[in-house]
């Protein structure tokens, strides 16, 4: 199947705010899933300085807020970009994939990046429009927790799992019970 948008936390702003991904500096961003899915990318915006890009970042899905952790690292492309209205800082919707997916089900979860990596080594930055989720820095260098944040904007990309209707269950089971009383016959 096709993959969708799971979760989408808003548009990239530009805003003269953003938040560091690289440098010791870790974001945790929570987003919900209204039913079991397989993640298998990420859409997010990002602040490099002119004629930078992102090449990977480190990425993590954890189970609680202000947890850090890394399930993998991932190529980074940029999908599109544009300047700020400063004009100083081109701004990117970068993307990466997750690998083979994970599987997680519904409820709330918290989105990680961090050790971000830029073509000329310079600081990359997770642009901040204050959605709807909520948000924290950290830098794991020094154990320095900075505390909620304004969120980032990013998507959730991946695929619904699928579940049988009811019907389809009974169907199944009705199956069963007419196989199970032809094999005693």
């Amino acid at each position: 199947s096709a993959s969708v948008v799971l979760y989408d936390n808003g548009p990239i702003n530009g805003t003269i705010t953003s938040f560091p991904i690289n440098f010791g500096w870790a974001v945790s961003d929570s987003f919900t899933l209204s039913q079991p899915s397989t993640v298998t990318g990420v859409n997010f915006g990002a602040w490099n300085l002119p004629g930078d890009t992102t090449t990977s970042v480190d990425w993590g899905i954890a189970n609680t807020s202000a947890t850090y952790t890394v399930n993998g690292t991932a190529a980074v492309t940029s999908v599109s970009s544009g300047l700020l209205g400063s004009g100083f800082f081109p701004i990117n919707t970068d993307s990466f994939a997750t690998g083979s997916g994970i599987s997680l089900g519904a409820g709330t979860y918290y989105l990680v990046l961090q050790n971000a990596v830029t073509g000329q080594g310079n600081a990359i930055y997770w642009d901040q429009n204050n959605g709807p989720s909520t948000a924290s820095l950290y830098n794991t260098q020094s154990n320095f927790d900075a505390g909620s944040i304004g969120s980032q904007p990013f998507q959730i990309i991946g695929n619904v799992a699928v579940t049988p209707l009811p019907s389809t269950w009974m169907m199944l089971l009705s199956g069963f019970v007419g196989l199970g009383f032809f094999a005693y016959r």
